[in-house]
């Protein structure tokens, strides 16, 4: 029994279903329902970003990613191009890279995108008064590409689980 690759599996599987868990409920319940809100909704946003959740989400995607490529090193013998090929490694390839694009998708542009809305909130309160319209524009652009970025690695998270899930029935 190897208690090593046990206890990675635990790790990878339980942050991966959580990671894409949050990720399905944002892009299909919560984030319509904010834009559907209005201004009540931007809220809510607000609320969700001063929170544990910008800070606990990327720890969750760190540990799937991490475990994930720890897994992959023994599993594929070293990057074995037979193993690599085969059709167990092609399903495994296969969705650690969807899983890796869904990492970078999911990381950088929401940190991108809230940082500029935090950025337009602040100076939205400095001045005392309502926001003008450059203002209220770039937090709409800002807002599109944080639900488009979430939507993307939403897919890219089915396609990971998929290929993964998969794998062991691949052959060819």
């Amino acid at each position: 029994m190897d208690i090593y690759m046990i206890v990675l599996r635990a790790i990878h599987i339980a942050t991966a279903v959580f990671w894409a868990g949050a990720t399905f409920f944002f892009v299909s319940f919560l984030e319509p329902a904010v834009r559907k809100s209005g201004p009540e909704g931007g809220k809510v946003m607000q609320t969700l970003a001063a929170g544990r959740y910008p800070v606990a989400l990327p720890v969750i995607v760190l540990l799937t990613v991490v475990s994930g490529l720890l897994m992959y090193w023994p599993d594929s013998g070293g990057f074995n191009l037979i193993w690599i090929t085969s059709g167990f490694g092609l399903g495994i390839t296969f969705g650690s890279v969807m899983g890796l694009i869904a990492a970078a998708i999911g990381i950088a542009i929401p940190r991108s995108a809230t940082a500029r809305m935090a950025m337009i909130s602040k100076e939205i309160q400095a001045q005392g008064a309502p926001p003008t319209p450059a203002q209220m524009a770039e937090m709409k652009k800002q807002s599109e590409r944080l639900a488009k970025s979430a939507l993307w690695t939403a897919v890219c998270l089915s396609l990971a689980v998929l290929g993964m899930s998969a794998a062991e029935y691949l052959a060819f």
